[in-house]
């Protein structure tokens, strides 16, 4: 989609949706980090120490870019990436 915004075919808006229409109705979303899995136990580790359990788990891995790291690593001044909504207008 964000390939079709940069090119002028698709509106940012077009590329935006509020993150719980997205959600399926029988799951429940946590907004919240896991600190632990224990998978041989069927449970999770929430930063507020909530055990939860699980039959089944899908992990959603969030995204947090720390520019500083990678333009060290890569000895570089400069990094551009197409994923920053701020940049795409």
């Amino acid at each position: 989609m964000w390939t079709l915004v940069g090119a002028g075919a698709k509106t940012l808006e077009d590329s935006c949706r509020p993150m719980v229409s997205l959600i399926p109705p029988q799951a429940k979303w946590l907004q919240t980090s896991v600190t632990h899995f224990l998978p041989d136990q069927n449970t999770i580790v929430l930063e507020d120490g909530r055990r939860l359990g699980y039959e089944y788990l899908v992990v959603a891995l969030g995204l947090q870019v720390n520019f500083k790291n990678v333009c060290e690593e890569l000895k570089c001044n400069y990094i551009c990436i197409s994923l920053r909504i701020s940049l795409s207008h």
